[in-house]
């Protein structure tokens, strides 16, 4: 006997949504822009596009949470969304991370580490929870006073894992009597199942701690950073695994910065994120360096530079090119590293900047885009949060609701075409 037609419309809609229920999210991207710069080189590569997009995750208020390879991960208070085929697809896993997400590491055997920001009625109460392979939680959540600030705040070498907190500690310059707490360098050798302080720096010192990376094929070598203000910026090295710490800061860099800005020289190695090159140590300092709306004319330019420094010899800090505003982040894009700014202080211009500074000439500083800014105010950009490399010029960061296009998905994709 035939089956009426609406009991067959009832079974072909029945088995579409089971389909589209197992079926992975489509590749699709809710905008994108592109960039086409061209570059002023001797050699190869003359040519880059950049074309920024934004993933549409099957999450609602997902963040970006980690790049490495293929796999890319975004994190809700719900759900984290995991991707395996840099961002085409995407697989949603139901999860409860309270009070919220900011930021998550994979270990070397698969455990994802995901910090949490602190409650606002709990301003050192953040939390760090551990997950399975499968993004099943491993036991309770851990009580952390303060979650690490961006990418490069927490990494692993040789089976140690150790991150850097980043206590808010604001109070401390309004003077107000409000809570301030000590920045701890937390050390984990069982894949964080356990953690013990091997570095604590008090709120006198420092407002809090800012990178902390092994240096890569030097065993037991790990760099840590300090900030904001110019005296409470520090640089210290480690060569046992965190067991004990060398001060390496230059008082008084040999550099030169705008007149106004020469007698807080220490604030050029004030970072968010650095890289590792040929036995140099490359960063964007996070500071202004001087850059106010009233200095603009004055000489040497004021704003923002590039650095780098040796790391197998005396700490000694050299200027490499002008960015203008604080660098966020720098990603191994392959040929160049990437470096992006921040535009917190529309005074100093509202829209984020885009540089690129290849390998084989450290002395020319590219750039190749500067980013809309559709807030009313000013942006953070990245903050501080993005991949370490990217992959078939392919990476991910954060993302302000506001920067390139106007949305609420705080991902970003970015894909890089040299020629």
């Amino acid at each position: 006997m035939t089956a009426s037609i609406p009991t067959f419309r009832k079974t072909i809609a029945r088995l579409t949504r089971r389909l589209r229920k197992r079926a992975p999210t489509p590749p699709r991207a809710a905008a994108m822009r592109e960039y086409a710069t061209p570059l002023h080189r001797a050699t190869a590569p003359f040519h880059v596009v950049l074309k920024l997009s934004i993933p549409e995750l099957p999450a609602r208020q997902a963040v970006y949470g980690e790049h490495v390879g293929r796999t890319v991960v975004a994190l809700s208070p719900q759900a984290v969304v995991e991707s395996s085929d840099l961002g085409r697809s995407w697989l949603s896993r139901e999860t409860r991370i309270e009070p919220g997400p900011r930021a998550c590491f994979t270990t070397s055997r698969g455990t994802h580490l995901v910090c949490t920001n602190p409650a606002p009625e709990a301003p050192h109460g953040a939390k760090l929870y551990r997950f399975d392979t499968a993004w099943r939680q491993i036991g309770a959540p851990r009580d952390i006073a303060s979650p690490w600030h961006g990418s490069a705040s927490i990494g692993e070498a040789r089976g140690t894992l150790m991150f850097a907190e980043y206590p808010d500690n604001v109070a401390k310059y309004r003077g107000d009597g409000g809570p301030v707490s000590s920045a701890k360098v937390r050390r984990s050798r069982d894949d964080g199942a356990s953690w013990q302080t091997v570095k604590e720096v008090g709120p006198d010192a420092i407002r809090h701690l800012h990178t902390l990376v092994p240096e890569p094929g030097v065993p037991g070598r790990w760099w840590l950073s300090s900030g904001d203000r110019a005296g409470e910026v520090f640089v210290w090295r480690s060569d046992d695994d965190g067991d004990s710490w060398t001060d390496v800061t230059e008082d008084a860099p040999d550099v030169t910065l705008h007149p106004h800005f020469a007698r807080h020289a220490r604030a050029v190695q004030r970072m968010t994120d650095l890289v590792f090159h040929d036995g140099w140590m490359i960063w964007g300092a996070d500071d202004w360096l001087g850059l106010n709306p009233q200095n603009r004319d004055d000489r040497p330019a004021p704003g923002s530079r590039i650095f780098r420094a040796r790391t197998d010899g005396p700490w000694k800090v050299e200027a490499l090119g002008l960015c203008g505003k604080p660098v966020r982040n720098i990603v191994d894009v392959g040929p160049a590293f990437l470096l992006t700014t921040e535009a917190k202080h529309v005074d100093r211009g509202a829209r984020p900047d885009v540089f690129l500074l290849f390998k084989d000439d450290l002395a020319t500083v590219h750039h190749i885009a500067q980013i809309d800014n559709h807030a009313r105010g000013g942006t953070g950009f990245t903050f501080s949060f993005a991949s370490r490399a990217a992959t078939d010029g392919v990476f991910f960061s954060h993302r302000a609701t506001g920067d390139v296009f106007p949305s609420d998905t705080r991902m970003l994709r970015w894909e890089l075409i040299f020629s």
